[in-house]
């Protein structure tokens, strides 16, 4: 809830033509909910094993394939409307 109001918040402050873009902001909290649970689990495997469970490049192909789903995400949300 809380993440949901502040991208409300910047994406009604910085860009007013897109104030009832809704599939903006779940795109945002998407990208911003995948990231940070792949940075937990990085520092929490870290701290525990020493080690990472994914290498640095593994870690750009995840973020490159969440980001393509969330495109295509936000894709069929524009075409159905």
């Amino acid at each position: 809830m809380i993440l949901t109001v502040i991208i409300h918040t910047v994406l009604n402050q910085s860009l007013p033509c897109l104030q009832h873009a809704e599939h903006l902001d779940l795109l945002l909290q998407f990208q911003l909910t995948v990231n940070f649970v792949a940075l937990v689990i990085a520092f929490v495997s870290a701290l525990t094993k020493g080690e990472t469970p994914l290498t640095v490049i593994q870690l750009l192909w995840v973020n490159l394939i969440m980001d393509a789903l969330g495109a295509l995400g936000m894709l069929t949300t524009l075409l159905l409307l």
